[in-house]
């Protein structure tokens, strides 16, 4: 009797412990739970948006740019289209476009990525930098978003000339781009990729 008591026990104290680290991973944005490329998945934590991103194509393409050495002779741009819909009933407030987790802080490029000689920003008339050999803080915030709108905007991605071993020819790489509402603390994410 004794034995199987000891067991129970054991039992319940070792499923606590992995439900708090699944907790722990989950809340945290440890675990990735984006989907396919180019679409987007709400994590709502409060009354927020349910909103619906999309990037069209999936991928930026710099490998005209990159050489075999990994150097680049001449700036290189490619552009996708970032599509943020809001087909909820209430206001997307506050809207902001970030390359990190807002929740975390931890940056979302791969980390080849993560040069002085990359950039990515968003623009509709005017670009705004969300990475330019760091993360900027808070991203670009796009501001209130009506319910049933809509807003298309350029997403872009550059590799600037730079010597060799800078990049690695040939690969590819998976991001997350976050869009958050920091009044509900709600994001929706969406995946691309970066091929080098």
């Amino acid at each position: 009797m004794k034995r199987n008591y000891n067991l129970a026990i054991t039992a319940v104290v070792v499923s606590v412990a992995v439900i708090a680290v699944v907790m722990y991973f989950f809340m945290s944005g440890g675990f990735n739970i984006t989907g396919m490329p180019g679409s987007s998945q709400a994590q709502n934590a409060g009354n927020g948006a349910g909103l619906v991103v999309t990037i069209s194509p999936d991928e930026f393409d710099h490998r005209s740019a990159i050489l075999n050495d990994g150097s680049v002779s001449t700036d290189h741009t490619d552009s996708v289209t970032l599509t943020i819909e809001n087909p909820d009933d209430v206001i997307a407030q506050d809207v902001r476009i970030m390359l990190e987790n807002p929740r975390t802080g931890v940056g979302t490029l791969h980390d080849e990525l993560e040069t002085d000689r990359t950039v990515f920003s968003i623009g509709g008339g005017a670009t705004h930098r969300i990475y330019n050999g760091r993360y900027i803080t808070g991203g670009y915030r796009v501001g209130d978003i009506q319910p049933g709108g809509s807003l298309d905007l350029t997403f872009r991605s550059v590799v600037e000339r730079c010597s060799a071993g800078t990049f690695d020819d040939g690969d590819r790489y998976d991001c997350i781009l976050y869009v958050y509402q920091p009044v509900f603390e709600d994001t929706a994410t969406v995946s691309f990729q970066v091929r080098t």
